[in-house]
C-alpha cells in the first residue's frame, strides 16, 4: 500500500499579498522600503509630472510608468512639503485598470501601491500614465515652488519577481 502526500500549491497571487503586506509594516517613513535586487540594464521608469495649483484647492497629479515588463504590482512613495500638500486618495488610470490602489499618508509621505490581488490584471509593456493622487492644497501655502520625490520604487512582474523602478522627481507650484 503506498500512500501519496499532495502539497498545496499556493495561489497565483500569493506572492503579491507578501508585497502588500510588506509594504503594509513598512509604514510610509521612507526608512524601511522593500529592497529590490539588482537593478535591471534596461530599468522601468516612475515620472512624476510638475504641476501648479491656487492655495486652499484641490489638484491632481499624474504619475506615468514607461516599463519594460508587464508589472502585477508597483509600490512608491512621494515625499513632499506637508505646509503645501495633504494627500487624500489615489485613481489607478485606464492604463492601470483592474489594479487596486492602497495609500498609507504620513506628514510630508505618502506610500500608494498598485496590486492585482485576483492574478489577472496588469499594467501591460508600454508608457503612459498608472495613476492619479489627488491633493489638497494648504490654503495658507506661500507662492512658490516645492519639490515632490518620487521615491523607494519597486514592481512585481507577473511571476512575482521584484524589479527595479526609477524614480524621477518634479515640482509643486503655488501660484
Amino acid at each position: 500500500m503506498t500512500m501519496q502526500v499532495q502539497m498545496q500549491k499556493r495561489p497565483r497571487w500569493f506572492p503579491l499579498f507578501l508585497l502588500l503586506l510588506l509594504a503594509a509594516r513598512c509604514g510610509s517613513d521612507g526608512k524601511s522600503p522593500i529592497v529590490p535586487p539588482e537593478p535591471l540594464s534596461t530599468q522601468n521608469v516612475l515620472r512624476l509630472a510638475d504641476a501648479d495649483g491656487a492655495a486652499g484647492t484641490p489638484d491632481t497629479l499624474v504619475l506615468s510608468l514607461n516599463n519594460v515588463t508587464d508589472l502585477s504590482a508597483l509600490q512608491f512613495d512621494l515625499s513632499f512639503d506637508p505646509a503645501i500638500l495633504t494627500v487624500t486618495g489615489t485613481l489607478a488610470t485606464a492604463r492601470s485598470a483592474g489594479l487596486e490602489t492602497f495609500l498609507n499618508t504620513g506628514s510630508g509621505t505618502a506610500r500608494i501601491i498598485l496590486v492585482d490581488l485576483q492574478g489577472v490584471a496588469s499594467i501591460a509593456t508600454g508608457d503612459g500614465s498608472v495613476v492619479t493622487v489627488t491633493v489638497d492644497v494648504d490654503a495658507g501655502a506661500a507662492a512658490g515652488a516645492s519639490p515632490i520625490l518620487v521615491e523607494n520604487a519597486s514592481g512585481v512582474d507577473i511571476t512575482a519577481t521584484t524589479l527595479s523602478v526609477g524614480g524621477s522627481s518634479a515640482t509643486y507650484t503655488v501660484h
